[in-house]
């Protein structure tokens, strides 16, 4: 797996602006850019190694984002507390954002912007982190 990002630091990638299963792609994708967006480079990454997979963001600092396994995410989940109060649930305060990678994605309207935007994901939020339903829902966009 290969993503053209502005930088990897440990498991965070910084500003993704592409992920692509071959180098070949990545390499394509990274020389049609124009000079405009010359600070993201290609990293390969060992995990994942295939699609589909997650990302979750680091809190909402997008876009500021790392991969999970499936049982990471299944324990982050469980993690998430109920709401404290009706008003909390109402509100619907976001924790974090999970994302799907289904294949190779970038943002085809604008190549070079971030291409999260362009993911599926979902809004966790405190009463709101049903492994299960979360897993489906993201794997069917």
């Amino acid at each position: 797996m290969f993503i053209v990002a502005e930088s990897v630091e440990g498991e965070i990638w910084k500003g993704i602006a592409g992920i692509f299963a071959s180098e070949e792609a990545a390499r394509r994708f990274r020389e049609s850019l124009d000079e405009g967006w010359s600070q993201y480079q290609i990293f390969p990454m060992a995990y994942p190694d295939a699609y589909p997979f997650f990302l979750t963001s680091a809190g909402l600092e997008v876009p500021n984002v790392r991969p999970l396994r499936e049982s990471d995410l299944e324990r982050l989940l469980a993690e998430v507390p109920s709401p404290a109060t009706e008003e909390e649930e109402e509100v619907g305060t976001i924790l974090f954002n999970v994302y799907s990678v289904l294949g190779d994605s970038f943002n085809q309207r604008f190549p070079g912007e971030w291409v999260l935007p362009k993911l599926g994901h979902f809004h966790v939020m405190p009463g709101h982190s049903d492994f299960q339903y979360i897993r489906e829902y993201l794997l069917r966009l």
